[in-house]
Order: structure tokens, then sequence, then C-alpha cells
């Protein structure tokens, strides 16, 4: 599965460092972070 690649279904959802959620289809890096660290599990 690949998501609907405009954020409604989810399949996307990550928890970025500080436990903001996001869906990465449709967010940037947030601004001032040099880089993100991805889990998986």
């Amino acid at each position: 599965p690949t998501g609907c690649l405009m954020g409604s279904c989810h399949a996307c959802e990550v928890e970025i460092d500080g436990g903001q959620t996001i869906c990465a289809c449709i967010t940037a890096v947030p601004p001032g972070q040099k880089k993100i660290t991805i889990n998986l599990l």
C-alpha cells in the first residue's frame, strides 16, 4: 500500500523528535532542523 499521497489516510504518519506527529507525504522538514531521525520498527 502506498497511501493517498494527500495526507487524508494517515498511512505516512510519523512522530518526529519532540513528539509532534506529521504526515510525511505533505509536510516539509521543520525549519531550523538540520536532520530528522527516523526509527523503523
